[in-house]
């Protein structure tokens, strides 16, 4: 796991998992289904200063979370917890 998330110490379960994914392709899940133009802004917390939000779409909107989701793939992924 790279140093950034180690430096961040989320709290997930043992056997959770990171996801790291395209920004672009985001974007573009977004304005094709969601009901809002898609907008990832730069919102650097004291606690994480890579923070960034991701706009456009809400939690009920379930068909842009599936397609967010199919875009994750094996090698995007990365344990929780190192070693």
């Amino acid at each position: 796991m790279g140093k950034p998330l180690i430096n961040k110490r989320f709290t997930i379960k043992k056997n959770g998992r990171f996801v790291s994914l395209r920004v672009i392709e985001v974007v573009v899940v977004i304005a094709e289904l969601g009901p809002n133009p898609a907008k990832i802004e730069y919102l650097p917390r004291e606690d994480d200063p890579s923070h960034c939000g991701v706009f456009g779409y809400t939690a009920s909107d379930e068909s842009v979370a599936l397609e967010i989701a199919r875009l994750v793939h094996i090698e995007d992924m990365y344990l929780a917890k190192s070693s």
